[in-house]
């Protein structure tokens, strides 16, 4: 329960935890083959196999393709209008509007976390699976489909991270999101009033305009 409240809240922290795990697992010296999944994949024939890697390869793509495309300019754009709002917050007097420039900071924040999480799809990651040392590694050891079905395994563990960075990047953004929809909410209640003080009605004008005179 705790977990999941802080995975709701800190996204970012708990894919930072997550993802040195399965990084650790993905990159080991340890077969990962020798794990209780892969032993499922035995039942698989060598074609089967390969052709899985295959498939996830074309995943890796698509997830890096997600991120960097849909996430990326969100937390852009989002950053952009929450700098606008931070202006719009100084006409406002209210007790209020402290409390919401935090809140609007800390959305702000959520959203260069989202980006920042979101940019990290652009750098390169470990692909298993493909080249010529795997194909000449596969026609000289003596079990070809251990090699094929660790490499598969491997290949599986960094597309686990990608998945973890997507879920993580999204939930930064919509953290971020909610807040700041707090806070304009907040703001276009408080906007009439902050009018109000800077453009004070002319009856009000007039009335201050005759006391001074007498």
């Amino acid at each position: 329960m705790a977990t999941r409240c802080l995975e709701e809240l800190l996204p970012f922290i708990v894919y930072f935890i997550n993802k040195k795990h399965v990084w650790a697992r993905m990159s080991g010296d340890a077969l990962p083959a020798n794990s209780n999944v892969a032993g499922q994949y035995r039942n698989l024939t060598n074609d089967e196999l390969e052709k899985r890697i295959v498939e996830e390869h074309e995943r890796a793509r698509s997830l890096d393709e997600k991120t960097s495309q849909m996430t990326l300019f969100l937390a852009l754009g989002l950053t952009i209008l929450g700098s606008v709002v931070a202006v719009l917050l100084k006409d406002v007097a209210s007790p209020l509007a402290a409390a919401m420039k935090y809140g609007l900071l800390i959305s702000i924040l959520f959203f260069f976390i989202g980006g920042y999480i979101a940019l990290t799809s652009l750098g390169t990651m470990p692909r298993f699976g493909y080249g010529t040392a795997f194909r000449v590694k596969t026609k000289t050891a003596a079990a070809p489909g251990e090699v094929i079905l660790d490499a598969l395994v491997r290949q599986e563990a960094a597309n686990q991270v990608r998945q973890l960075r997507n879920e993580a990047a999204l939930q930064s953004l919509r953290n971020g999101c909610f807040i700041f929809a707090v806070v304009l909410i907040l703001y276009l209640f408080m906007w009439p009033r902050a009018t109000a003080v800077r453009h004070p009605s002319g009856f009000l004008v007039r009335c201050a305009t005759q006391i001074e005179e007498t």
